[in-house]
């Protein structure tokens, strides 16, 4: 899972869960970090984007550095036609409303 700010904290509570669902090991990372390491990424990987806007740079950067490697790539975004959504093999829209706060809070609810 890659993501920044209140959207990686999001992803550190749902870490656990598809730990326990998948019986996989789950690794999380913020998305500067993810480019700054060159994590390796592999045929079989599953990549998880997180990004409450869709639009979020260093995310978005994280992506394209797993396109070209294979990789199955999940977008999960507030936003329906994101660039995350777009560049994304499949993904999940929380569908949380438009974010009115200049907190980010709707990454959150669901």
């Amino acid at each position: 899972m890659v993501a920044c700010g209140t959207s990686y904290n999001s992803a550190i509570a749902c870490r656990q869960i598809l730990e326990e669902l998948s019986e996989l090991p789950v690794v999380l990372e913020l998305a500067s970090d993810f480019l700054d390491r060159q994590t390796p990424i592999f045929r079989d990987d599953v990549c998880i984007f997180v990004s409450q806007s869709g639009e979020t740079a260093d995310t978005l950067m994280a992506l394209r550095y797993c396109k070209p490697r294979g990789a199955l790539l999940i977008g999960v975004t507030n936003t329906v036609g994101s660039s995350i959504c777009r560049e994304s093999h499949c993904g999940i829209h929380i569908n949380a409303g438009p974010e009115i706060g200049v907190a980010s809070t709707k990454v959150c609810i669901t």
